[in-house]
């Protein structure tokens, strides 16, 4: 992948501004650039539990979010799922299907390397109407408080 041989070469080679640290390669985030984009980062759920990690998962899809209803993305089938250490909230992966997978992906890299919780994203202002809010909802949506997912639970 030509993302992980720029970090690589930045590592490397005389010359550059040279990186000091090597590249984590747990955090490599993919993208197939298909219609829908398909992109993921991190552990599947499968691998959390084949490692002992007990997960949270929080699933947001496009078809509730109001910027990608204004760009078209309703159809059933996009979302965003991230996955959470369900006893320290800590991100350990995530898969998107949908306009701009990659761009929503980027972020959960992010959270990824710098060892990230759920909270630490859903304590984060997002801008509105955004594809990224898409990941602060569901980091809600994890512990059950997306707000603009139907059927969340109502708060008094």
């Amino acid at each position: 992948q030509a993302d992980v041989a720029v970090a690589n070469a930045l590592t490397s080679i005389g010359g550059f501004p040279v990186r000091k640290i090597k590249p984590n390669y747990k955090v490599v985030p993919s993208t197939i650039f298909t219609s829908p984009n398909i992109g993921s980062v991190g552990m599947r759920r499968k691998v959390a539990k084949d490692r002992g990690i007990d997960v949270l998962m929080g699933l947001f899809p496009y078809k509730a979010l109001g910027k990608a209803k204004c760009m078209g993305e309703i159809e059933e089938k996009g979302f965003l799922t991230i996955l959470a250490d369900k006893d320290t909230f800590e991100i350990v992966g995530a898969s998107c299907i949908g306009a701009e997978a990659s761009e929503i992906i980027a972020e959960i890299a992010l959270g990824l390397q710098h060892n990230l919780t759920i909270h630490d994203i859903t304590e984060t202002i997002h801008t509105h109407p955004t594809l990224s809010e898409m990941v602060v909802e569901a980091a809600n949506a994890a512990v059950g408080k997306a707000i603009h997912k139907k059927g969340r639970p109502i708060h008094n």
